[in-house]
């Protein structure tokens, strides 16, 4: 049986910093990142039909209509782990419980993180300007933030910060062998 590590969270909760350090410990080479996959899915669709797939997910008027699109991609990753029984992590804004269908031959592990603290999320977003304006999009983060969060509270996913999901990591069965 294959492992999808499923890690979601809004821009610089740090979960890409957590999916490279995961791969590393459990010998994972398939890392997907959902921003990624939706720059592939807007490669594939008009604009025309799904326009809030070509804003950042912040930006986007209706993040729901962006992240069902997404979620079949995130499926589709997922299916091929299953077929192919590969260990895959999949990170990224768009990994929203209730949204993503786990195949039964995966075994999934999933978390939401967030930031310690506004000031610490704050810090972590001034690293990315240059890319866009972060810190200034603070509040629409925010709101995805608690969107994501409240999922994954719906469906029973922990939401930690990344020094407590790597408690849980080391209390579930990581490091064991899966054939």
């Amino acid at each position: 049986m294959s492992r999808a590590f499923l890690i979601g969270g809004a821009t610089g909760v740090g979960k890409s910093t957590f999916a490279r350090e995961l791969a590393v410990r459990e010998n994972i080479v398939h890392i997907t990142g959902t921003d990624t996959i939706r720059e592939v899915l807007r490669d594939v669709l008009n604009p025309i039909f799904v326009p809030d797939l070509y804003y950042k997910s912040f930006e986007a008027r209706d993040f729901e209509s962006q992240l069902r699109v997404v979620a079949t991609g995130i499926n589709a990753v997922l299916r091929r782990a299953a077929i192919e029984q590969f260990d895959v992590i999949i990170e990224g804004i768009h990994v929203v419980p209730g949204y993503y269908s786990v195949p039964t031959l995966v075994e999934p592990w999933q978390v939401v993180l967030h930031a310690p603290n506004n000031s610490e999320h704050l810090k972590r977003l001034e690293h990315r300007e240059g890319r866009g304006d972060y810190t200034g999009s603070m509040p629409s983060i925010t709101i995805l933030q608690n969107f994501v969060e409240a999922k994954a509270l719906e469906h029973g996913v922990p939401v930690l910060t990344s020094d407590e999901a790597w408690v849980l990591a080391r209390a579930h069965t990581l490091g064991e062998s899966h054939d």
